[in-house]
Parts: C-alpha cells; sequence; structure tokens
C-alpha cells in the first residue's frame, strides 16, 4: 500500500502545490503598445479593454451579482517597466467571500473578450496573490547580448503559450522608442573618423556645444552654442555635415550608415549580467509547475542555449520552493535524530526506536489516499 501511494504521486495522480495562494482581488493588465503609437489611439484601445472586462462580467454574472468595484488606469506604467509605449490596468474586484465567481475565470474571460486593437503589441492579465514572492513560472535567461535575450524570450513566450493552463505571459524587456544607429563606414574611417568621434560632434549639433563657462556670484553660467534646425526628425540628421580631423566638411551619410531599430525602455542586470525574465501564471488544477518546468527543460531551454549561447535559472516560486525544501530536508533529519534519542532514552536500547520509527513513513499512506479521496493537491 506504500508502494501503491507513492506511485499516486509520482504519476501525478495526487498533485502537489507548494504554497496555495488565498483567492485573489486583484487583476493588473499589462499592455504593451507599438512604439511611436499617438497618445489618442492608446487612450482609445485602454477603453476598449476596460470594456471587454465589462462584457466580462455581465456574462459571468449576468448582473446577478458586481465583481469588479473599480478599475484604473496608468499610461506610461507596466509593472517595473517604464516607457510611452506601456500602460497598466488595475482592477479591484469584490471579496472573495461576497462572489461566487473565481478569480481565475474572471480572468479567462476578459481574456476571451480582448478585441484585436491596431497599435497593441500585446496585453497580458495576472492575479495579485498572497503567499510567496514571484510568480509560478519565473524563468531568467542571462549573459547574451540584449537582443539576443529579446529573441529568446519570445520563442520562449511562444513555447509556454503551448502549455494548457498557463496564463499571463509576460517579460520584463520591453520595447521601447525607435533609435538611429550610426555606424562608420571604412571611407569614415579612412577619413579619421570614430564612433566617439561621430556621437560627439551630432550630440553638438542638436543638443549644443559648450563654448564657455563663466562665473556670476555664487553661481556658474554655461554659454551653450546650438545650431538651428529648420525642419525636425531623422531628415535634419541626415543634412547634417561633420568636420574630419583635417577641418574638411563631409556630408555625415558619407561617412556613416544610418538604421532605424526598436530600442528597449528598460534594460535588467543582475549580479553584473543582461538578463530578462520571462513569467506566467498556471491554474493548478489544469497542470503542476514541476511538471511544466521539467518538459521546460527537457525540450525548450536546451535549445535556447545552443541557439543563443544564454544561461538560464528558475526563479519566482520555483526557487522559494528550492530553498524551503533544503531547509526541510536539514530540519527533518534533525527531528528524526532527536525522535531517535529520546526513544532510545525511553527504551534504554539502541534498536527498539528503529522498530517503532519505521511505522513514520506509513503514516503517509492515509494522508495521500485522503487527498486523492478528496480531490486535492498535497501542500
Amino acid at each position: 500500500m506504500f508502494i501503491l501511494c507513492l506511485g499516486l504521486i509520482a504519476g501525478g495522480r495526487v498533485g502537489f502545490t507548494f504554497f496555495p495562494s488565498p483567492e485573489s482581488e486583484n487583476i493588473t493588465a499589462n499592455v504593451v503598445f507599438g512604439a511611436g503609437t499617438p497618445r489618442p489611439d492608446q487612450e482609445k484601445a485602454l477603453l476598449r479593454i476596460a470594456e471587454a472586462l465589462r462584457l466580462a462580467e455581465q456574462e459571468l454574472a449576468g448582473g446577478r451579482e458586481p465583481l469588479v468595484q473599480t478599475t484604473f488606469t496608468v499610461i506610461g506604467v507596466a509593472g517595473l517597466s517604464r516607457g510611452d509605449n506601456l500602460a497598466q490596468i488595475e482592477v479591484q474586484l469584490t471579496p472573495s467571500e461576497e462572489r461566487t465567481i473565481p478569480t481565475r475565470r474572471i480572468v479567462r474571460a476578459w481574456q476571451r473578450h480582448l478585441p484585436e486593437l491596431s497599435g497593441v503589441e500585446r496585453v497580458s492579465l495576472l492575479e495579485r496573490r498572497a503567499g510567496p514572492p514571484g510568480r509560478d513560472i519565473d524563468i531568467q535567461l542571462a549573459d547574451a547580448p540584449v537582443e539576443a535575450l529579446k529573441a529568446a524570450s519570445l520563442t520562449l513566450q511562444r513555447a509556454l503559450t503551448g502549455f494548457p493552463g498557463v496564463t499571463g505571459i509576460d517579460d520584463d524587456l520591453p520595447y521601447g522608442k525607435q533609435e538611429l544607429i550610426l555606424s562608420v563606414t571604412p571611407r569614415g574611417a579612412a577619413l579619421g573618423f570614430t564612433a566617439e568621434s561621430v556621437g560627439t560632434q551630432v550630440r553638438n549639433a542638436f543638443e549644443g556645444a559648450i563654448a564657455t563657462r563663466f562665473p556670476r556670484g555664487d553661481e556658474e553660467i554655461t554659454v551653450r552654442v546650438k545650431r538651428e534646425q529648420e525642419v525636425l526628425g531623422p531628415y535634419e540628421l541626415r543634412r547634417l555635415y561633420l568636420h574630419t580631423p583635417g577641418g574638411q566638411r563631409v556630408p555625415l551619410t558619407e561617412v556613416v550608415t544610418i538604421r532605424e531599430r526598436a530600442g528597449f525602455s528598460i534594460i535588467q542586470r543582475r549580479d553584473g549580467l543582461r538578463s530578462v525574465s520571462v513569467t506566467a501564471d498556471l491554474d493548478p488544477k489544469v497542470a503542476s509547475v514541476p511538471d511544466v518546468l521539467a518538459r521546460l527543460e527537457e525540450t525548450v531551454l536546451p535549445e535556447l542555449v545552443r541557439s543563443y549561447g544564454l544561461q538560464y535559472r528558475f526563479r519566482g516560486r520555483a526557487e522559494e520552493r528550492a530553498k524551503s525544501f533544503a531547509d526541510l530536508k536539514l530540519g527533518a533529519m534533525l527531528a528524526l535524530a532527536a525522535i531517535y534519542i529520546i526513544l532510545a532514552w525511553v527504551f534504554g536500547s539502541y534498536a527498539r526506536p528503529i522498530a517503532v520509527m519505521a511505522i513514520i513513513p506509513f503514516g503517509l499512506v492515509g494522508a495521500i489516499l485522503g487527498h486523492l479521496v478528496m480531490g486535492i493537491n498535497l501542500t
């Protein structure tokens, strides 16, 4: 019977939840817009997303009970990230004891009613729960160029969408404003230009060059000479002339190449290494976190390491679980040693305590069978 009960756990018939969280009463929607999306278009899109929540409430409750207490929106913020193309919708639900519909059903219904919106790249819905810190799934990718980290993050997010019960998939490396990248050409290098000299002259042309400083009373006055710009934008940059080390004037476009790409609003660093964390929530009734992480470690993550040359580690609740189990092993050994010492003192024998303590593992039989009958996970 004891071996059969162990098989129930190993086979997944009886699941395991590290720390069951109470019902969440807050939902956060992180919205990522395309770079350059006008503010009026962002506001219209956010109103449509909020309207989807009202439709979800009407579908689930039908006016019989209120599900949402209040909603407010912040533009320029999404979690820990900051940027003009980010927004966040915070939803306060009615207390869990006053409603019959669980938070996860509300999240799924809201996700179904989200419309296709132009200019919106991603909307991720997540619950704020109590318990150990971190999300159910939190995989940190590090030690690679930032472009490679972002590509690996997108690949991992696509893989996570294939797991049932996974919601709120997101990362902490959002795209930001469009950037112009200037690269010195071989002709520019032959004329004596470097990336530093080009950057200095371009900055002085648009931000102004300091001509002199002089004191006035207790303050220092800075005189900055700025170039008058007739036209704003990249077109004015292409009209710029640079000075060679020999004093000649040459067009900027003849000594550098100009390309445009989306930058990143924030770049995370941990232990001195560039990193990105891919996070998600998981419905414990559909799948377990250890199973999902094990499948990722078997299939997806080794391919990311080979393709992008990065490192990965599990953080969030998986990291907390590993630390707790390490402490539990030490505590269990100390507890068993204390029990043995006390029993040996009571019985006056070294062998009888072992016979008594051999019964302890069989106490799990009742606990495992009880959880199987009740249909709940071990914790």
